[in-house]
């Protein structure tokens, strides 16, 4: 074997090697479930905290739109002879 093989088999050890390392540390992420569940929440909190602030700052209407529910509900129930 010439020291160009050599060469190029010891370069192509290492590039197997790195790509091994990082498909270990994907996998090591995949199955990771406290991260994902983690990573998931702070997600959703904080594609809510925008919905959670404009509730926050329209209660009245939020209000009005909880009560209009809840009488719709209460109509239709007695409508149905109180049967849910």
């Amino acid at each position: 074997m010439t020291d160009d093989e050599l060469t190029t088999l010891t370069e192509e050890i290492d590039r197997t090697r790195a790509d091994l390392a990082a498909s270990v540390t994907q996998l090591s992420e995949k199955f990771d479930v406290k991260a994902q569940v983690s990573s998931r929440f702070h997600r959703a909190t904080q594609s809510a905290a925008p919905a959670i602030e404009l509730a926050r700052r329209n209660r009245t209407v939020l209000l009005a739109g909880a009560a209009a529910l809840l009488a719709v509900t209460l109509i239709a129930r007695r409508d149905r002879g109180g049967k849910a």
